[in-house]
């Protein structure tokens, strides 16, 4: 282990730990957070929402992994151990005609054998000072929608607290989130498409490699924060300011959601500091998957 974990944060967005889609695992060679996709399906497994699920199944992927796995084949092995979980339980047909049901996970992990970060699907990282994102262009375009539709409402006379509750600009874009699905790993070539861990083949170009070779810092997180600071402390208070001042997320930070007033956050959210370079004279496996630190 070539690294040292300085500050860890988890959070769910229902404040139930137990509900939280995201998920942090490291061993000895790899440390990554894992964002399982939030559920548009009503369908369930083993009684708990697909985003749960998923990231349940990347975690021990991830802490099974040997030290000289490559990105390639860790591509090969999260979608293997997806594959199967459908394959067991009768489940391939159904999710590979209906992608909508298939169980979906952005990864973002450092490897410290090849001095990488592989960032597979919406996530974040920073390096020494230096964000890096990997965010969907349809993302944009439908948050920018959500936004267009919630200005109409609060012209119209609607008030924040009301839209929290019945958040009409959502409703408004669903039916195209749902849509989106149909792009998520396709062979297509289109500006739309994006990777995502899904248990069906990863188009490997897709995947952003950031590399770390001499870096001494590393921040991995999931897309639950709005913008990434060099503290957790740091973030946390970004992310306050903007749940504070524009909980709709349609204005200051626009998102294809809002923090609904039964909530905490717009959504789960994962934060993980590491130094580098750090030699241990003994070796662990941990996974952390609640509680701050």
């Amino acid at each position: 282990m070539n690294f040292k974990i300085i500050e860890k944060n988890i959070i769910s967005k229902e404040n139930k730990i137990e509900n939280c889609e995201d998920k942090i695992v490291y061993n000895n060679y790899f440390t990554c957070i894992i964002d399982g996709a939030t559920t548009k399906s009503s369908v369930l497994y083993d009684n708990k929402k697909s985003g749960l699920l998923v990231s349940e199944i990347l975690g021990k992927a991830v802490l099974n992994l040997e030290k000289t796995t490559s990105l390639s084949q860790a591509i090969d092995i999260f979608t293997k151990s997806m594959s199967d979980y459908y394959t067991i339980n009768s489940l391939l047909e159904n999710v590979k005609n209906n992608p909508l049901n298939r169980l979906t996970a952005s990864i973002v992990i450092y490897s410290s054998y090849y001095n990488q970060i592989w960032m597979i699907g919406d996530c974040q990282c920073m390096v020494d000072n230096k964000l890096h994102t990997n965010n969907k262009l349809i993302d944009k375009l439908l948050s920018e929608t959500r936004a267009f539709y919630i200005t109409k409402e609060l012209i119209a006379g609607k008030t924040i607290d009301y839209l929290r509750e019945f958040d009409t600009g959502r409703e408004f874009i669903l039916p195209l989130l749902i849509s989106q699905s149909s792009f998520q790993n396709i062979r297509f070539d289109s500006e739309y498409s994006y990777c995502v861990v899904d248990g069906f083949p990863i188009n490997i170009s897709q995947v952003k490699v950031i590399e770390t070779k001499n870096s001494k810092s590393i921040i991995l997180a999931s897309d639950g924060y709005p913008k990434l600071f060099n503290t957790l402390n740091e973030t946390e208070t970004y992310l306050s300011y903007i749940l504070e001042n524009d909980p709709l997320c349609y204005n200051l930070y626009k998102s294809t959601k809002g923090k609904n007033i039964n909530m905490i956050s717009f959504d789960d959210r994962a934060y993980l500091r590491l130094e580098i370079n750090i030699v241990h004279l003994a070796d662990s496996t941990n996974n952390e998957d609640d509680g701050n630190k």
